[in-house]
């Protein structure tokens, strides 16, 4: 059946582009925590 078929596709592209955007928003997300400790720990040495 090709209905089970075309689901199955667009609920793996979907799942798909969910990973990709969850990944992407870690990554951002990881900078960003990076930056601001990379900032603090500039404060303590000088």
């Amino acid at each position: 059946d090709g209905t089970v078929l075309t689901a199955l596709r667009a609920t793996a592209y979907l799942l798909t582009s969910l990973a990709s955007a969850a990944f992407l928003a870690l990554v951002v997300y990881g900078a960003v925590q990076f930056a601001q400790f990379r900032d603090a720990l500039a404060q303590f040495v000088p």
